[in-house]
Formats: structure tokens, C-alpha cells, sequence
């Protein structure tokens, strides 16, 4: 029996980590479970599936935890330094960079749906899952796609070239006219996923796409130029890989996370999932095009910053953070996100990475900034 840390438990993708868990209760044990403040739903997980450790970030509601034979976990990186078989960091932000990095330093299976710590720390990261030799197991479907083209393993000088496909979110077909009107209730409206408002709100903008590209990069260490993006409507194919001989490989199925996520906890074994099968019967088309960077700057400022990496990626991803927030709550419109996320970007002299820290205050100073410059 695998056990399994979930940090991130009340989230769409820990909600369905545990959908899969329940499905195969005889395979996997709830070791740990962390989220930040749902204490409803944490409560009812903990009665369910009966962890052995829980952490609620919130400090507020922790009095509202139900009693239980388990022990209460001050913070998620105490939870992440626990022994698993598995640990799923399914945290948004940055602050899910030391769970990676705990994980991989104990040479620990980390399940990783947050594509944050590896933008923001990817070299670092890189860096320990070599020395440490921990596993990263992609939950992100686009790169659970490339992971199974390419058959589960790294990148040979076969690979020309990565290809992620974006569905171009809740605007793809808007017009650059009708962008300069759109609401944060508008963004939220996903055509064909349904997850958190965060990630949803970066589908929209495309900024997903631009850190899938950087977390690309470093999961399978290549250069920003053999990562390729393609608009892809259906959403049916997850990503794909070209080969040098010009063959392509592309990993299909309907929009659902729970295979991602099973993969990744069953891994290396596949299991039925529950999801529909594909019926190529009724997929009547399967259309691809180039992103359109005028209706879309953002997409194009975060390609720019995989380019150069050093501290900009920390830059970009805590000021669009800020950004998100603000956007949601109705205090700047949507193409402002775009504005002062060049502005930002413009104020940083770049440098490498040489530490957590240093990656720790660089955010603080990039959201500071972006504070400042919005007031």
C-alpha cells in the first residue's frame, strides 16, 4: 500500500487526488493532509480518509479541526519533510516551492501540480532531485502528455522540439476591442476545465501557458526554443513531442485531470480511471493554431523571461500573483495585468539564482513593487 502527503487538499486538484484514493482505498493510505483555510472540507476529508498528519496554514481556524488520532502539523513544509511514498504538491504559489524542494532533497516520488516552485526554483530543484536522486512525477495534463510520449523518460537527442497545447482559455476568441471590457466573473468562465480561480484566470491571459513553458524547460532540460506552444480548442490533445526524423508523437483523451493525477500516483502502472473513453466517431475536428501575442502581451512578456531565466521568471510570477488578486477583486482591468507586468519586469536588473532565500526575496520585492506601482 503507497502512502500519500496531500498538501493542497481542498483544491481541485486535491479534491480529485482523493476521488482517485477513494476509487483504489486498498492501494494508497492518507499519510498527511494540509490546505490552507477550507477547515469544512478538511474536516470532513479527516474523517474520511483518517491521515495520521494535518496542517492548516490558517492558524484562525484551527480550533475548528474535529478531534482525531492524528497529529496537528504546524506548517506544509514540516508535512512535506515526513517520509511517503508519495507527496502531492497541489499548493498555488510560490509558496509550494520548499514542499518541492523537502521532497526532493529526501529523495522522495513528488507528485508536482504546482508549477510555480519549478518556475520560480527550477534550477535549484533540478539541482537536488540529481543529488538526492528524488522523482518528479508532472500532474499538469500538458506535461503528463510529454511525459508519456516520451515513454516516461528524459529527453534524448532525438527530441526536436516539445509541443504544449492551450485551449487560449476563457478569451480566445475575443476581439482586442472587447478585451478592454472584460471582467474578472468573464475570465472565470473556462471553456473546457473547470479549476481554480488562479489558474483559471492565467488560462485566460495565457500566463499558464508561458510557465508551463518555463516549467517545461526545466523538467526536461531544454531550451526555450524547442518549447513550442499551439492554440488547440478541443482540448482533446494534451500536448505533444516531434522528433528529429519528423515523426510526432501526442497523448489524447477528453479534458479530465483525474488521469494525470492517477498516472502520477500509480505510476509506472496505468488503471481504469473512470473517465470516458475517446469515440473518434463523434470528434469531428482537431484544430491548431499559433498564439496571437497582440490579443494576448502576456503570453508574450512570459516567453521573453523564459528566454533569459535567471531571477526574472521570480519576478514575473510574483507580480502577476499580485496582479491575479487584484484583477479578481475588481481593481484592475484586464489589460492592465499585461501593463504592469512589463513595468515590473522593467525595474528588475537580472541576476542568477543562487538560493531559496534569495528566490524568497526576490518575490517579496516583485510583489512590493507591484503594490507600490498600482497605487
Amino acid at each position: 500500500m503507497k502512502s500519500v502527503i496531500l498538501v493542497g487538499s481542498t483544491g481541485s486538484i486535491g479534491t480529485q487526488t482523493l476521488e482517485v484514493i477513494r476509487r483504489y482505498n486498498e492501494e494508497f493510505s492518507v499519510l498527511g493532509l494540509a490546505c490552507y483555510s477550507n477547515v469544512d472540507l478538511l474536516n470532513k476529508q479527516i474523517k474520511e480518509f483518517n491521515p495520521k498528519y494535518v496542517c492548516i496554514v490558517d492558524k484562525s481556524k484551527r480550533d475548528m479541526l474535529i478531534s482525531g488520532n492524528y497529529k496537528l502539523v504546524d506548517t506544509i513544509d514540516e508535512l512535506s519533510d515526513i517520509d511517503a511514498d508519495i507527496t502531492l504538491n497541489a499548493v498555488v504559489g510560490i509558496s509550494g516551492l520548499n514542499v518541492t524542494l523537502n521532497v526532493l532533497k529526501r529523495g522522495g516520488s513528488l507528485a508536482l501540480a504546482n508549477k510555480e516552485s519549478m518556475v520560480t526554483g527550477g534550477q535549484l530543484i533540478n539541482a537536488n532531485r540529481d543529488k538526492y536522486f528524488g522523482k518528479i512525477l508532472p500532474v499538469d495534463s500538458e506535461h503528463s502528455a510529454i511525459f508519456q510520449c516520451l515513454n516516461f523518460e528524459k529527453p534524448t537527442c532525438e527530441v526536436h522540439k516539445l509541443i504544449l497545447t492551450a485551449s487560449g482559455g476563457a478569451f480566445r476568441d475575443y476581439s482586442l476591442e472587447q478585451l478592454k471590457n472584460v471582467t474578472a466573473k468573464d475570465a472565470l468562465k473556462h471553456p473546457n476545465w473547470s479549476m481554480g480561480q488562479k489558474i483559471t484566470i492565467d488560462c485566460a491571459t495565457m500566463m499558464n501557458k508561458g510557465l508551463e513553458v518555463l516549467e517545461a524547460m526545466y523538467l526536461y532540460d531544454l531550451p526555450q526554443e524547442q518549447v513550442d506552444i499551439v492554440i488547440h480548442k478541443q482540448s482533446i490533445v494534451h500536448s505533444m513531442v516531434e522528433f528529429v526524423d519528423g515523426a510526432v508523437l501526442a497523448q489524447l483523451g477528453y479534458p479530465s485531470m483525474i488521469v494525470p493525477i492517477q498516472l502520477a500516483l500509480t505510476f509506472p502502472n496505468r488503471k481504469y480511471s473512470g473517465t470516458e473513453y475517446l469515440d473518434f466517431s463523434k470528434i469531428t475536428e482537431l484544430n491548431f493554431a499559433k498564439p496571437d501575442f497582440t490579443r494576448f502581451p502576456v503570453l508574450k512578456i512570459a516567453l521573453d523571461v523564459a528566454k533569459v531565466q535567471g531571477i526574472m521568471p521570480i519576478v514575473m510570477n510574483g507580480c502577476n500573483e499580485v496582479l491575479v488578486d487584484r484583477f479578481l477583486k475588481g481593481q484592475i482591468n484586464y489589460l492592465e495585468i499585461a501593463y504592469y507586468l512589463e513595468k515590473v519586469l522593467n525595474k528588475f536588473e537580472n541576476n542568477r539564482i543562487e538560493s531559496v532565500e534569495q528566490i524568497l526575496e526576490v518575490d517579496n520585492l516583485a510583489r512590493a513593487m507591484t503594490t507600490k506601482l498600482m497605487r
